[in-house]
């Protein structure tokens, strides 16, 4: 792929389109407004990340989605079957417009068609659900409580440009710069940006939870210009925004006591006469003149001011509303309780004295902060280490001084000047006397210039150690995105390097045969042990980073059961269990298709209709249980259903009916035989034919699919109580251990993990039980195959032996004893499939590269007996 920023994009959308759907699930059956905002955010993740490429029909359809999730999330619409059901169809759509872009790196050629229809349907649901709560919308009814706050004279400015005006406020996610975002950037650039007010979001932390990565500020803006532009510059963090437009009256909002003087009635005569007759100079003129001989902080003071500013270009409405605000009257909006004062943005604002002459909020945090760098200096200290905190501590009050009193700050600036002089800047660390050296009351301050305390700390799932307690030493977990491709190559070759090995101590017997040197033979064979171990490490590290938890396969489910029981109109509970269970990859890969097969079968055959399992005293409902568990070198997938089970008589009769078993095979058969005959090719006890079942394919595809990965499966039933399908394979298929064994002179292979134990067997031991031979084996009767018969081999030549060699192997779930010549070495070797001419050659898995370069034939036990 040529556009690697795409590269990056397209795993990452798979993630957040999977976690969304499973949550959509869970969301179906559990109302949790924890998991719809899991949801919302996923979909707004994906939108916004989506919007960096030039695929507009998938960021509009997301977009469509997150609009409908934002309603739900406001309970204004009902999160409904059928919802679920379209928005799930859209991440479909948008997966596959994902693998698209993966192969082609541009959507498909009617993407924008596909769109259209999909948009329609989710709008239906806004509009027969009330308007689309979206980043376009909220808001639209009020002005927010807080644009009062914003300073006088940028409500005034906005309120000369005119309307459009719109005033927003934005709460950045606490972890935002995690993920690259930059607020200060993002406010900065909005179009048509009039006022700014930044304000702490909540109550201020005391100084010691101090976390200068986490966002902790709320910014309000006021901007002239259109509620599109503005929503468009915006779209990014719409979860986060909170839009409201507004008209310019609604900019007039007066604070402060109220001044009871007898001159206002006196100047609200006046003024109305002024008004009315067109005199807008004169009343400029007479609303600055009053205003130099009032108090600047009464609420009498403020309508002048605006009265002063509108004179010449305000209409007599408005101008008359402001002077009955002075005279008495009060149609202009006022704030419940004074405003807090902004954390305005120019740099450089000094910091102030409140109205009441308390101490600056601000400046009590930088003394505080000054007293901490005090106590750290008293702490005794290697001399080694006082350079560094003495440098630390300078530069801390060097970015304090701008917020002190100014004698104080002269006099740290003329301690900090003398860099010798550590007693006296140590002196003056100390607490001012007029100074408070503790957290700052929870009040708004007036200016700043950066922030001085931070947010609340994160959780322990969004810490970067984890929340495990081990602290910023310990370090974040780093995770690195590997291509597949690149960890199966690995793969290969730690495998051929294990193959490899296996030559040394072939070369150690050659050497000790040709030349008759043990002593070099031995050290061979210690650089062989050497060389073992370490390529053996090698092995088991680069598997682990191919092993995988089973939910990567099990996570499909959810969605499987939801939409085959509502087709077939049956009410399910799946249950899924030992989803960390962990597999090679390979592995899990085939057994993605093997479990849908059993699944639906479950869903198919297995459990029954509501109605029919309330008629027996069983729950409506009915559970479908996946589970995972590791046994030894193998992991174990059971597929079980609480359904109504198994007839073994009803097998029994179609398998004699379609000539799949004669009348004598039935005969000594068992019960649990009858019912594994499922896994015959082209049988199935369903009589009609659906689009799920009933043609004869799937069980059969199940087993053939699971023994060629080297693994096995069974069915267990009862009767009225349900069926479980148990899968055996192997944790690994890139290497296999196999034991050599002899048959009428020729080497085979045979997997470690099919046998149970070797035993030498005396021939008056083994007896005859009509057609086939057997012997006891700790008081169980194993049946015995001779290996060379059923290759079609031609006996050993000379007398049989006194004891035979028997190799006892679990075929299934049975043991059986296969008579060989010899066992010969075990080995690790990696086995390739048959191809060409000998594909599909029953009874052998593959074929295998031995040390001294000849090829070796792995037996398929299954197959062959």
């Amino acid at each position: 792929m040529t556009n690697a920023l795409l590269a990056q994009f397209i795993p990452e959308a798979r993630e957040l389109l999977e976690h969304a759907g499973s949550g959509l699930l869970a969301l179906e059956k559990s109302q949790s407004a924890e998991a719809l905002d899991d949801i919302f955010r996923a979909v707004h993740t994906l939108k916004g990340t989506s919007g960096l490429f030039d695929i507009a029909p998938l960021t509009n359809l997301v977009h469509a989605a997150e609009d409908l999730l934002v309603e739900v999330r406001a309970g204004k619409l009902t999160l409904e079957s059928e919802i679920v059901d379209g928005l799930l169809d859209s991440l479909d759509l948008v997966g596959h417009w994902i693998d698209a872009l993966e192969s082609r790196e541009v959507l498909p050629d009617d993407a924008e068609a596909a769109m259209a229809g999909r948009v329609e349907t989710l709008r239906g649901w806004l509009e027969a659900g009330g308007p689309a709560a979206s980043v376009d919308t909220v808001g639209r009814q009020a002005a927010p409580d807080w644009l009062g706050s914003l300073p006088e004279a940028e409500r005034q400015a906005a309120y000369a440009a005119g309307a459009p005006l719109v005033a927003w406020s934005y709460e950045p996610d606490e972890s935002c710069f995690f993920r690259g975002d930059d607020p200060a950037h993002l406010v900065a650039q909005a179009p048509g940006l009039l006022g700014l007010r930044v304000v702490p979001r909540g109550p201020v932390p005391p100084l010691e939870a101090y976390d200068p990565v986490l966002s902790w500020l709320r910014f309000e803006a006021l901007c002239a210009a259109p509620l599109e532009a503005v929503s468009e510059h915006l779209r990014y963090a719409s979860d986060q925004v909170q839009l409201s437009p507004i008209e310019p009256e609604d900019l007039i909002v007066l604070a402060g006591p109220e001044d009871a003087a007898e001159m206002f009635g006196d100047f609200g005569v006046r003024a109305r006469a002024l008004v009315a007759t067109g005199a807008r100079a004169e009343l400029k003129a007479a609303a600055a003149a009053l205003l130099g001989i009032i108090g600047s902080a009464t609420r009498q003071a403020a309508a002048l001011r605006w009265i002063a500013a509108l004179a010449a270009t305000a209409d007599a409405g408005a101008l008359l509303r402001l002077v009955s605000a002075i005279d008495g009257a009060t149609p202009v909006p006022t704030p419940a309780s004074p405003p807090a004062a902004a954390l305005q943005a120019p740099a450089g604002a000094a910091p102030s004295r409140t109205s009441a002459g308390a101490e600056s909020p601000l400046r009590q945090r930088a003394e505080a902060i000054l007293a901490v760098q005090a106590e750290m200096l008293a702490v005794t200290a290697e001399e080694a280490l006082n350079a560094g905190r003495l440098a630390a501590a300078r530069t801390v009050v060097r970015r304090c001084l701008p917020h002190l009193a100014p004698a104080r700050a002269e006099a740290l600036k003329a301690a900090l000047a003398r860099p010798g002089d550590t007693a006296a800047l140590f002196a003056l660390l100390r607490p001012a006397d007029d100074a408070v050296p503790t957290a700052a009351p929870a009040a708004t301050p007036t200016a700043v210039a950066s922030p001085a305390a931070p947010a609340p700390a994160l959780s322990a799932a969004e810490s970067p150690d984890g929340g495990d307690g081990k602290g910023a030493g310990a370090g974040p977990a780093r995770m690195l995105r590997v291509d597949q491709a690149k960890v199966d190559t690995l793969m290969n070759f730690a495998a051929e390097l294990v193959v490899a090995k296996n030559g040394l101590a072939y070369l150690a017997g050659r050497v000790e045969q040709v030349s008759g040197s043990r002593q070099l033979g031995r050290e061979i064979k210690e650089q062989y042990a050497v060389i073992d171990r370490i390529a053996q490490s090698l092995q088991v590290g680069v598997m682990a980073i191919r092993m995988m938890p089973v939910s990567q396969v099990f996570q499909r489910f959810p969605r499987l059961v939801r939409d085959t029981t509502r087709k077939l109109g049956k009410e399910v509970e799946l249950v899924i269990q030992g989803e960390d269970t962990e597999a090679d990859k390979n592995v899990l890969e085939s057994l993605a298709d093997p479990l849908i097969h059993m699944v639906r079968n479950a869903l198919d055959h297995g459990i029954e209709t509501p109605a029919d399992r309330v008629a027996v005293g069983k729950p409506a409902r009915g559970t479908l249980r996946l589970s995972a568990r590791q046994e030894n070198d193998n992991v174990i997938i059971e597929v079980a259903d609480d359904g109504k089970g198994i007839d073994p008589e009803v097998v029994r009769d179609k398998a004699l009916r379609v000539g799949l078993i004669t009348p004598d095979q039935a005969a000594q058969m068992a019960p649990e035989e009858f019912v594994n005959l499922v896994f015959a090719p082209g049988f199935s006890t369903r009589e009609q034919v659906s689009d799920l079942s009933g043609r004869g394919v799937g069980m059969d595809v199940v087993r053939n699919a699971v023994r060629k990965a080297g693994g096995d499966v069974w069915l267990a039933s009862r009767l009225g109580q349900g069926s479980c399908v148990t899968v055996q394979l192997p944790l690994t298929m890139a290497v296999t251990r196999i034991v050599t064994v002899e048959a009428s002179g020729q080497q085979y292979g045979v997997a470690m993990d099919a046998v149970a134990e070797t035993v030498k067997v005396p021939r008056g031991q083994i007896h005859r039980i009509k057609q086939r031979e057997t012997f006891v084996l700790r008081d169980a009767v194993i049946p015995l195959v001779r290996l060379a018969d059923s290759l079609g081999l031609a006996p050993a030549a000379g007398a049989p032996p006194d004891e035979e060699a028997v190799m006892v192997a679990r075929v299934g779930r049975e043991r059986v004893g296969i008579v060989v010549d010899g066992f010969r070495e075990r080995m690790e070797v990696i086995v390739r499939p048959l191809d060409g001419l000998l594909a599909g050659l029953v009874g052998f898995s593959g074929t295998a590269l031995l040390g001294d370069g000849r090829v070796l034939l792995v037996l398929n036990l299954p197959d062959l007996i």
